[in-house]
């Protein structure tokens, strides 16, 4: 609905959900707001900025297919960019970040979201602009890059922002190498508020139609374990176990920091995701509002990919083939085997495609 959206915006100038033919929301009409700034029908329950980046992408090429996934397909190749920029500061090593480049290029997931005309493309590239901000911290006062990040990537998709934040605050309050971080975080929290809060004061009725809180805390296991099934497009979570102990002693401090950044990305997304999405929206959704875990996750297996290889070029083109062109070390292998499960009736059956 983001290219209807937009052509909603180049003739009223708002994201109008009803066009004269056809109304737009589907929710029941749940995330519309009847009035706002003097007009009908208003989508409120979804951030504005990826409808106003497509409609401006119209306005200046025309309606097309093209068009309307221009922005996002240009925030997703900015994204690689950053990744290796991100990696290379973390770290300090060319060869971990091309491979979190290369890897990042090489997953399937990622270039299925780089394709579509949604918020993924913006969501993938901010969220790793808030990493790359947080690692900024302390170098310059008045450092930006955390606080626009923050912004944007909120007026994208909420959730994704918060688990960031929360991730960067707990490094902060708990990592002894990161508690330098602390108050020029804080002092950047009024910023991103201000600049935050009054979409929720206005939109709240809305946009709590998109999660769905827990009925029981019985449900939180099916929620948190759906979750970890759907990392799996991400996470090399088997070459991670096997991988990461046996070459622990080559990685560096500065590595061990980007692999803390991860983990207290992995624990927030675990804490924060399952209390708003319920099991079945994950189900079908998957990683959709939490794609920033691709290059998050790339970044860790570059770093890894670059240490296992010893600085040896066979070993480092042998690891990047492994987990970017094979499913040997991550977890997909058993799911393609079996092919897709269908229900029919009472029985899930596979189909092999």
């Amino acid at each position: 609905d983001t290219a209807a959206f937009a052509r909603n915006i180049v003739a009223t100038g708002l994201p109008t959900a009803w066009d004269g033919r056809t109304f737009l929301d589907g929710d029941y009409g749940m995330r519309v707001v009847p009035r706002l700034f003097g007009h009908d029908l208003v989508m409120v329950g979804t951030p504005w900025l990826p409808f106003y980046a497509t409609a401006a992408s119209f306005a200046l090429f025309g309606e097309s297919n093209a068009a309307a996934r221009l922005p996002f397909a240009i925030a997703s190749l900015a994204a690689v960019a950053l990744l290796y920029l991100f990696v290379l500061r973390a770290t300090g090593d060319t060869r971990a970040a091309l491979a979190a480049a290369i890897l990042l290029v090489a997953s399937t997931q990622f270039l299925l979201y780089a394709r579509e005309a949604r918020s993924y493309g913006f969501n993938i590239f901010f969220t790793l602009l808030l990493l790359w901000g947080f690692l900024r911290l302390g170098e310059r006062r008045r450092d930006p890059w955390l606080v626009i990040a923050a912004v944007l990537l909120f007026h994208t998709q909420i959730l994704p922002a918060v688990i960031a934040l929360v991730a960067c605050a707990g490094l902060a309050l708990f990592h002894p190498r990161f508690r330098s971080r602390l108050q020029p975080l804080l002092w950047r929290a009024p910023w991103v508020l201000a600049a935050t809060l009054p979409w929720m004061l206005v939109t709240w009725s809305a946009t709590q139609t998109n999660w769905s809180p827990l009925a029981s805390w019985l449900d939180l296991p099916g929620r948190v374990a759906q979750l970890a099934v759907e990392t799996m497009v991400a996470v090399p979570w088997l070459g991670w176990a096997v991988a990461i102990p046996i070459f622990w002693r080559r990685f560096t401090p500065r590595d061990r920091d980007l692999f803390a950044i991860a983990a207290a990305f992995l624990l927030a997304l675990f804490a924060l995701a399952p209390l708003a999405l319920a099991q079945t929206p994950l189900l079908v959704l998957g990683l959709r509002y939490v794609c920033g875990l691709l290059p998050v996750a790339a970044a860790v297996t570059g770093v890894l990919i670059a240490r296992a290889s010893g600085g040896r070029t066979l070993a480092y083109v042998a690891l990047l083939a492994l987990f970017g062109a094979t499913h040997l070390a991550g977890n997909a292998l058993p799911w393609l085997a079996l092919g897709e499960s269908r229900q029919v009736g009472d029985k899930f059956v596979f189909v092999n495609a």
